[in-house]
């Protein structure tokens, strides 16, 4: 069944009366990366003697746009799940001129349209519907911070009153899709004054002015503010002029090539090192996974493309010390041998005597490693005749190169005299 036919509206011809908006529906969706969420939308459209229910076109004034631009983002149709189909979305910028006078009295329609589609979906917040919506209430310019205006004004981020000599403007989708069954592409279409159609091609590259229709499709709400989603559907072209791309550094690079001449030739025969290094790297991954990422191992001497000779310090090596560990002493393999008593001076010599140091003392003297007297092995040790002390005539202790050991003195504990703190007691 073929749709019906929507006649075009001419903005100064507009009957607000006549635009409806229709019951709310609710979608879901899936992005690419698995989340997924929900959108509300209500679908314009506009009373006319041919249609009762035909879309939301309106032919604007004369404006200016910006060259068609592709946009970085796929768009998703919204048929049924198995002729889904992603398409390209292209748009353009519309620019109104606010001093010519037709332009003001467009704008000004557009914003009476906008309150009037405001009002339309009052029915629909107040039955809950609509989870968040504008209130109808407030003037034309207050309504844009819930319900968007249908074209962008910049205001004072103080006041939020409309800067009158900065002309408002649109970002514009362009229509743009293929029918799943036919495989037919639509796309808005632009024409000349004699009704010859323009490709897209020239108006990419291209400013151009001219009269647009705009279909006024519906409002959207995901969560945030209400917006009305538009595209532009046909328009017949006035004007074209050619974009001349200028380089944003140009003025840069003539100061660097009066400068130095030999800048130009030092970079691109730079480049092409690099760009060959690159190529050898690839060639040898192709070959290895494993390849080194650099082509020259490194050495303490390398050599620079000037012929210069570039000499790195060796690396210095910081030694390993080993932490000191706790461990059991390691004891000597022990030797059988008979037990032999040592003779031991005498070290508590009486007032009027004197020890004697026994002229014979033991080459050496087993003591047992063990005490327990199923462990029969010994460890041999051969004793140290102590040195006598001249004043008191006692052995004096050697130690085999250790540090002193302090005596240990017993450890008093201070008596404190409670009484003595004034204003404390025990």
């Amino acid at each position: 069944m073929s749709k019906k036919f929507s006649p075009l509206i001419r903005y100064s011809d507009l009957d607000l009366e006549k635009v409806i908006v229709k019951t709310p529906v609710t979608k879901t969706y899936t992005a690419e990366n698995g989340t997924s969420g929900s959108y509300t939308k209500c679908e314009y459209a506009y009373a006319s003697e041919q249609n009762s229910e035909g879309q939301l076109k309106i032919e604007l004034c004369k404006v200016k746009c910006s060259p068609i631009r592709k946009s970085g983002e796929k768009k998703t149709s919204e048929n049924n799940e198995s002729n889904k189909k992603t398409y390209d979305s292209y748009y353009t910028f519309i620019n109104f001129d606010i001093n010519d006078p037709t332009t003001k009295e467009c704008l000004d329609v557009l914003d009476r349209l906008h309150m009037k589609l405001a009002k339309l979906h009052e029915p629909y917040r107040a039955s809950g519907q609509l989870k968040r919506f504008m209130n109808t209430s407030q003037t034309v310019v207050e309504l844009n911070e819930s319900f968007k205006s249908l074209v962008k004004w910049e205001v004072d981020p103080i006041s939020n009153i409309r800067y009158q000599d900065k002309n408002p403007t649109k970002a514009c989708t362009l229509n743009y899709y293929t029918d799943p069954e036919t495989k037919e592409v639509f796309k808005a279409r632009f024409k000349t004054p004699a009704g010859e159609e323009i490709d897209w091609e020239i108006l990419q590259n291209s400013n151009f002015e001219g009269y647009p229709v705009i279909n006024f499709k519906n409002s959207f709400y995901s969560g945030k503010e209400v917006s009305t989603q538009s595209k532009l559907v046909s328009m017949v072209v006035t004007s074209i002029t050619k974009v001349e791309y200028r380089d944003l550094q140009e003025e840069t690079i003539k100061r660097i090539n009066s400068e130095d001449p030999q800048a130009k030739e030092i970079v691109l025969d730079q480049i092409s090192q690099i760009a060959k290094m690159i190529n050898d790297r690839r060639k040898q991954k192709n070959k290895s996974d494993d390849a080194p990422l650099t082509e020259t191992p490194y050495s303490p001497t390398m050599t620079a493309t000037n012929n210069a000779t570039i000499t790195f310090p060796p690396a210095v090596t910081t030694p390993v010390i080993p932490s000191p560990s706790v461990s059991s002493p390691v004891v000597p393999t022990p030797v059988s041998q008979p037990i032999v008593t040592p003779v031991i001076p005498n070290l508590n010599p009486s007032a009027n005597s004197v020890t004697q140091i026994p002229n014979e003392v033991p080459a050496s003297y087993a003591i047992p490693t063990d005490q327990s007297p199923n462990h029969s092995p010994t460890q041999v040790v051969t004793p140290v005749v102590p040195a006598m002390d001249q004043q008191y005539q006692m052995p004096v202790a050697q130690f085999p190169q250790a540090a002193p050991v302090m005596p240990a003195y017993p450890q008093v504990q201070p008596q404190v005299q409670y009484s003595n703190i004034p204003g404390f007691s025990p």
